[in-house]
């Protein structure tokens, strides 16, 4: 109880506003100014798991490279807005446009600019598998994950013969998942989805089911599963900020309802 109400009186309010602000301008913008082409954000978790991308950054860097005709120099104010605004780089497509007129302009500024672009990028590009992966289990999704890892489970106990090969047990694991009436098909657990969930059975076969979906998600968004957790927690502490309101027990129960899993 006690640290239950300390983390309420940790609410911040007035950042949680700053969140709120933020999406709704992305939301506004991308509706408003088509030809920034910002991706659509559902609601605010959906921005919070897109890396909180920045608005008025990608409104500022579009202007920016429209005004400027030295291919260099956009190529510079690319890899600048990519550093400063990774997530709101990753999720404003008239970038690819801009980049094409690099391409197309200026071949030494288009060596330049895709040397340095590979060599900053690939964090940020890490940290968005990540966040995408989280999509695949929010809402009622994580049921249908963790009912899949169960289902592997209890197949490797049945049917996994200690000589038979790793790649030999998930091919058989997945044909007979899909032929299992009692499992409602879905579209966020595919055959790549299940084959990662399979290896994971075999490589912790002990492990609890949401265990195997936090290594399975890892292995889809090819990270760690350190970086997914980490992410994971970063985005929780952002929603507890969203339920600042007035008495513990509201607080409490909005936040047990909003987690990300």
């Amino acid at each position: 109880m006690e640290k239950s109400a300390a983390a309420v009186n940790r609410l911040k309010p007035n950042r949680l506003r700053e969140h709120e602000k933020s999406f709704a301008r992305w939301e506004r913008l991308r509706k408003t100014d088509a030809v920034l082409q910002l991706a659509p954000m559902r609601d605010l978790l959906d921005w919070l798991l897109a890396g909180e991308p920045d608005p008025e950054s990608s409104l500022d860097y579009f202007d920016l490279c429209s005004d400027q005709t030295d291919a260099t120099e956009v190529g510079r104010y690319l890899l600048e807005f990519g550093k400063k605004h990774p997530f709101a780089f990753l999720h404003s497509g008239w970038v690819r446009a801009v980049v094409g007129r690099v391409v197309l302009e200026d071949e030494n500024a288009t060596r330049q600019f895709i040397k340095a672009y590979w060599k900053q990028a690939r964090p940020a590009k890490s940290r968005d598998r990540a966040y995408q992966a989280l999509r695949l289990v929010q809402g009622e999704h994580q049921r249908h994950w963790s009912s899949a890892a169960s289902w592997m489970q209890n197949f490797r106990k049945q049917q996994h013969t200690p000589r038979e090969s790793d790649s030999r047990f998930v091919g058989r694991a997945i044909e007979a998942y899909s032929r299992d009436k009692s499992q409602k098909p879905c579209n966020c657990v595919d055959n790549e989805s299940l084959k990662k969930i399979a290896v994971t059975v075999l490589d912790n076969p002990e492990a609890p089911p949401s265990a195997v979906v936090d290594y399975a998600l890892a292995k889809v968004a090819e990270i760690s599963h350190g970086t997914l957790t980490h992410l994971r927690a970063k985005i929780n502490r952002r929603l507890l900020q969203t339920v600042a309101v007035s008495s513990f027990q509201s607080c409490n129960s909005s936040t047990k309802n909003t987690k990300v899993h």
